[in-house]
């Protein structure tokens, strides 16, 4: 989740969320920690090895993990706008205007 929803998600929670009521700020869309290193990798141009599935999954290491976010629409009206290929992009062009 792009940090321009993460913030609009806590804000609509603030406003329009149910009071006590706990939500998850997410994309609600799973997807695999290796789609996230490789398409980084491959927006920053680096070259290099990624070492992706060197080190073996431990026996109680989580396989899935979403954030359901139904609740946080239905009751917030909540929608991630920016996907996530975007979100990186914003976030390389971030890094590269502050890098000292």
């Amino acid at each position: 989740l792009y940090c321009e929803d993460a913030a609009k998600a806590i804000f609509l929670c603030a406003v329009r969320g149910i009071n006590n009521k706990t939500y998850p700020i997410a994309s609600g869309k799973a997807i695999p920690l290796k789609e996230y290193i490789i398409k980084m990798h491959e927006e920053t141009g680096r070259r290099g090895k990624l070492g992706i599935g060197d080190i073996p999954y431990s026996n109680t290491q989580v396989m899935y993990l979403c954030g359901d976010i139904s609740e946080l629409t239905a009751d917030t009206g909540f929608r991630p706008e920016i996907d996530f290929l975007t979100g990186i992009r914003k976030t390389i062009e971030w890094c590269k205007q502050t890098e000292p």
